[in-house]
């Protein structure tokens, strides 16, 4: 019940912006080897990732251009490599 109201509340209450980040500093928390090494690999296709966070794959391919011009992240196809956690912890917060 808890996870489906915090669902409700990311998808309802927060931007796309938010969602990714949230969605990504929990994949690194869940699957990077360490803070030094923050990279790791999307079990799911973007389409799915789109489809999670309540957008469109199109949507999602411009908020991750986004990010990578802001310097907080850099996608390599399923390969993602988080370069300012910090940055993405704002983002993910605001």
């Amino acid at each position: 019940l808890m996870q489906a109201t915090q669902l409700v509340e990311a998808l309802s209450l927060k931007g796309t912006d938010q969602r990714l980040a949230a969605f990504l500093l929990h994949q690194c928390s869940m699957s990077c080897a360490g803070p030094s090494e923050e990279v790791f690999e999307l079990c799911i296709t973007r389409r799915e990732l789109a489809k999670l966070l309540g957008t469109t794959p199109e949507h999602l391919s411009r908020v991750v251009r986004r990010m990578e011009k802001d310097g907080l992240v850099q996608g390599m196809g399923r390969t993602i490599r988080i370069l300012d956690r910090k940055g993405l912890q704002r983002r993910a917060e605001t």
